[in-house]
C-alpha cells in the first residue's frame, strides 16, 4: 500500500512560509516534495516528504507551532465531497464518525478513530505508517482542524474537555491554549481530542437532499475504485484498538469491520497481507513512537500493545529494530540532546 497524503494537507503552507520569511522552493527541494506540489491540492504526495517538509518548516522558521498556525488557514471543507457528506449527517457525532470511516479515501496515511469516553468521545488522530521524521506538526494540524469543526457548531467559546498529544510540550503553549483550552497533556499514549456528549449531540443543518445524494454517489464511487480499501481499514481498526489498550484479535477486528473472520483473512490474503503480519507491523510502529515521543514506561507500553510481560515486548522490539527498546530510547534521547 502506498504511504501517501493528499496535497490538501499543505493548503495555505506556501503563504504562511512566505509571511514567516522562509524559502518555499528550498524547503520543497530539501524535503523531497515535487516541484509542482502546490499546483494540484488533490494530488497524492509521498507522506515521508510531507512529514519532512513540516519538520523542516518548523525548524528553519523557528516556528514550533507551525502546524497550529497552518490550521488557522484551513478547515475541513478542504475534504470536498467528504466534508459535504459529513454535513448531511444528523449530528456532530455522526459527522465525526463519517470522517473516521472515509478519511482514508483522501489520505491513505492518516487515521481517525473514535472511542467512547466518560466525557463523551475521544477522537484519535494518527499517522498510520512507520516513518523517520517528527510528525508533531501534522498531528497538531489535524487535531486542531477537528477541534475547529466541532467549535463551528458548538460556538466560538467551546473548548474540548481535554486534549492529549504523544509528543513533548513546546516551550510556549500560548497558541495551544488559545485553540484547545487549558487542559492539554503531552507525553501521552495517543494524540486525541475529547468531545463532550453535549457537543456530539448538536444537530447539523443539512445542505439539502440533492447535495446528500451527490455526496453519497461521489463517496461510494471513490470507495468502489479503492476496492473497499480493506487493508487501510483493517490497519486503522488494529491501530485504534491497540492505542486504547483493547483486545486486538482477528475476531475483534473482523467484528469491528463487519466481516467474518474467514472473509477478513481471505481479503487480506488477496491484498498480499495477513492479520498477524499487519498487527505485528502496527505494534512495531507504535512501540517506536511511544519510546521516541513519550515517557511511558516499557511495562506500560507492553501492556498497551497486548504483551503479557515487558520481556516479550523486548524480544519483539529486537526483532523489529535490532536493538532493545531501552537502548533505542536512550540513543534517541542522546541524539536529540546533541542536536540542540
Amino acid at each position: 500500500m502506498n504511504n501517501d497524503l493528499s496535497g490538501i494537507v499543505l493548503i495555505g503552507a506556501d503563504t504562511l512560509i512566505d509571511e514567516l520569511g522562509g524559502d518555499l522552493a528550498a524547503l520543497k527541494a530539501d524535503a523531497g516534495l515535487p516541484a509542482a506540489t502546490f499546483d494540484d491540492p488533490d494530488a497524492a504526495i509521498p507522506a515521508e516528504a510531507v512529514l519532512r517538509f513540516f519538520e523542516l518548516a518548523a525548524e528553519r522558521l523557528h516556528c514550533p507551532d507551525f502546524g497550529l498556525r497552518l490550521a488557522q488557514r484551513q478547515d475541513l471543507a478542504v475534504l470536498g465531497p467528504l466534508y459535504l457528506m459529513m454535513l448531511t449527517t444528523a449530528t456532530v457525532g455522526d459527522a465525526l464518525q463519517m470522517l473516521a470511516q472515509y478519511l482514508r479515501l483522501h489520505s491513505s496515511s492518516l487515521v481517525v478513530g473514535i472511542a467512547r469516553d466518560r466525557e463523551g468521545a475521544l477522537i484519535d488522530y494518527a499517522v498510520s505508517f512507520s516513518h523517520r521524521h517528527d510528525d508533531r506538526q501534522v498531528i497538531e494540524l489535524g487535531v486542531a482542524l477537528i477541534t475547529a469543526f466541532v467549535r463551528s457548531w458548538a460556538g466560538p467559546d467551546w473548548h474540548p474537555p481535554y486534549v492529549q498529544f504523544r509528543h513533548g510540550a513546546p516551550s510556549s503553549l500560548a497558541l495551544h491554549r488559545r485553540m484547545f483550552g487549558a487542559d492539554i497533556a503531552f507525553g501521552q499514549e495517543r494524540n486525541a481530542v475529547c468531545v463532550d456528549s453535549a457537543a456530539l449531540r448538536i444537530p447539523l443543518q443539512s445542505p439539502g437532499v440533492e447535495a446528500h445524494k451527490l455526496a453519497i454517489r461521489m463517496i461510494r464511487r471513490r470507495d468502489a475504485l479503492e476496492g473497499g480499501a480493506l487493508m487501510p481499514r483493517a490497519e486503522a481498526a488494529i491501530r485504534a484498538r491497540l492505542a486504547y489498550g483493547q483486545t486486538c484479535s482477528v475476531e475483534t477486528v473482523a467484528g469491528a469491520l463487519g466481516y467474518s473472520v474467514r472473509s477478513l483473512q481471505r481479503g487480506l490474503a488477496e491484498a498480499g497481507s495477513g492479520f498477524e503480519a499487519m498487527r505485528d507491523a502496527v505494534r512495531a510502529d507504535l512501540a517506536r513512537k511511544y519510546l521516541l515521543q513519550s515517557q511511558v514506561s516499557l511495562a506500560e507500553i507492553a501492556d498497551m500493545l497486548g504483551y503479557a510481560q515487558a520481556s516479550a515486548l523486548t524480544r519483539a522490539f529486537r526483532r523489529w529494530h535490532g536493538v532493545s527498546p531501552l537502548r533505542y530510547r536512550r540513543d534517541a534521547q542522546r541524539q536529540s540532546g546533541a542536536q540542540r
